[in-house]
């Protein structure tokens, strides 16, 4: 039997974390160790996992002063030096795993001869329990060679985010690098876990649902005070880099390549609608998207292709030009209000020039 290392870090975390930590210990599949990390919490994170560890040996606790995320993942290092484990992965303080993952994923990746096996996934609503979206597959995809690029609409949903990865020691050893990682910026994880995926020989995605990940109220979060516009084109980017490093970008996916840039598009634009910026402060904001290169080149793509979100380009518009006439009086007499629309429209009018 694989040994497998589990990761949880936790900052103040003590309405949730009990939820996490009982769906690892309660797993079907029982050998791994348990490394739970306290983040420097001011609540009782702390007690709750020395309780666990009281009750369970496969718990490890672990603690820092000062949540500092990228002082924390200085552990992992050691941890992977040391470890006879043969598997990795990592669970949030606020999600929880199906009690079947380990032992699924595991025969999965074994019996497939897998670097990396991602699962579907749950998004919760915190607040109801309701399933917000599911993301699942048909049937389960293997990965190989030229499969990457043939499959990467398929897969590239379940490649984002650290949670729901079964990850080989063995590649992490090679390529782990937490300075790199740049923890403070937005979708940070997301590039990594894609370079995982591109140092991979065989990766797959099993098709089942074993995660759920819980959306929170205030994970809209850092819009109050912080915006990222730089995070989320260096997450775009290194989507564009993986497809470059395994051959040519098909017709196809340069269309899901400016889909995924227009999801990022709207994820800031909800960011910004529900931040409490000052209207000045949004304007410039979304001044600066419009005046990103590849924001451009999205709103003027020709080829809507399968994705929906690129056919629905003209909404999308529409909605940012309420948006505006909201942060300003009718008469738009605020000359920053003016001069973002003529920037919109003078990028729209220009893509059906």
């Amino acid at each position: 039997m694989a040994k497998v290392v589990v990761w949880t870090q936790a900052y103040n975390a003590e309405k949730t974390l009990r939820r996490a930590m009982d769906s690892i210990l309660q797993q079907t599949y029982p050998d791994f160790e348990y490394y739970v990390l306290n983040n420097g919490s001011s609540d009782g994170t702390g007690a709750i996992i020395e309780e666990y560890a009281k009750k369970d040996s496969r718990v490890i606790p672990l603690s820092v002063e000062k949540n500092d995320l990228e002082v924390s993942a200085d552990f992992l290092p050691s941890i992977l030096k040391k470890t006879s484990a043969k598997w990795f992965v990592w669970c949030d303080a606020d999600d929880r795993y199906n009690t079947a993952y380990l032992e699924k994923i595991i025969t999965f990746a074994e019996s497939n001869c897998l670097d990396i096996a991602s699962c579907g996934y749950r998004k919760i609503d915190s607040r109801t329990g309701d399933v917000i979206k599911e993301r699942v597959l048909k049937a389960p995809l293997i990965l190989q060679g030229d499969d990457f690029a043939t499959h990467f609409v398929e897969y590239r949903g379940f490649t984002i985010f650290l949670w729901a990865k079964l990850i080989s020691v063995d590649m992490l050893r090679k390529f782990y690098n937490p300075k790199k990682m740049g923890y403070h910026a937005s979708c940070s994880d997301s590039v990594y876990t894609l370079n995982w995926f591109q140092k991979a020989n065989r990766a797959g995605v099993y098709a089942e649902a074993l995660y759920d990940y819980y959306q929170y109220q205030t994970s809209v979060s850092h819009a109050e005070t912080y915006i990222d516009l730089g995070g989320y084109l260096k997450f775009w980017n290194a989507t564009k880099e993986f497809l470059e490093s395994i051959g040519p970008i098909s017709q196809r996916n340069e269309a899901f390549l400016h889909a995924i840039y227009l999801s990022l598009v709207e994820e800031i634009f909800q960011l910004l609608s529900a931040s409490t910026f000052s209207s000045t402060k949004k304007l410039e904001y979304m001044q600066e998207l419009l005046r990103e290169p590849n924001m451009c080149k999205a709103l003027q793509y020709k080829n809507s292709g399968e994705f929906q979100i690129l056919a629905a380009r003209p909404q999308l518009v529409e909605r940012i030009r309420i948006w505006i006439a909201q942060q300003c009086d009718e008469s738009f007499k605020d000359p920053l209000a003016k001069q973002t629309l003529d920037l919109l429209d003078t990028i729209w009018n220009d893509a059906y020039a």
